[in-house]
């Protein structure tokens, strides 16, 4: 993003100790958690989920009994490839937190700007991009501001002044919860930096142009 536009911004998984005890760490990129409700089975639970019972079983060896679990108690929930994607693509994000802007940077060495972050990210993780904002924001499918999931494309129009059919000049990516992350020339001069609940900003909120979803 152009290093003209000086507007502030506002500044998961988890280790199951249970896999832990035997033999083997559950992996933030290949498990979430789920606690259990009052008429849940293990059953009611993979089908809700979208996943298999044998599945939902295999992630889940500290229960002694499939048949026996009660509201309260804490289980792993298999991530889809697509979930597992986009932790792995959070974590390179945040790996880079950090590095400094730069307009026309593509790289750490380099320092980055907003598109090229965003495409180093992806490359890093087997997802090719364009190397502009308002030409990232032609690929993938058009995703609600409702609907969006972590590691989805997130854009904005008119931070500067320009002549992009879509006017889109600005992206991030989105971390859940209302956060994203990006590299912008408004952190006076940190780069990349994570913006949490961006819909409070006004000033993103305004200039909120889409998002889409290149993780298929």
């Amino acid at each position: 993003m152009k290093q003209s536009w000086k507007k502030t911004c506002l500044a998961a998984g988890a280790l199951f100790s249970s896999l832990a005890a035997f033999g083997g760490v559950a992996n933030a990129n290949t498990y979430a958690k789920y606690t259990v409700q009052a008429g849940d089975t293990l059953y009611k639970i993979a089908v809700r989920q979208g996943v298999s019972l044998a599945a939902l079983e295999a992630v889940n060896p500290q229960i002694q009994d499939y048949n026996n679990i009660w509201a309260g108690q804490v289980i792993n929930l298999p991530l889809t490839p697509q979930e597992q994607k986009a932790n792995s693509i959070i974590a390179t994000a945040q790996s880079l937190i950090g590095i400094p802007y730069q307009w026309g940077g593509n790289s750490p060495a380099t320092g980055f700007d907003c598109s090229g972050f965003v495409q180093y990210v992806f490359a890093q993780n087997g997802i090719s991009l364009p190397r502009e904002s308002h030409d990232q924001a032609t690929v993938g499918t058009f995703v609600p501001a409702s609907q969006l999931r972590k590691g989805d494309l997130v854009f904005f129009t008119g931070t500067y002044s320009n002549n992009w059919p879509n006017g889109v000049t600005h992206v991030g990516i989105y971390m859940g919860n209302g956060d994203m992350i990006e590299s912008s020339s408004a952190h006076n001069g940190i780069g990349v930096i994570v913006v949490h609940n961006f819909w409070a900003n006004s000033f993103y909120d305004s200039h909120y142009w889409g998002a889409r979803r290149v993780i298929q």
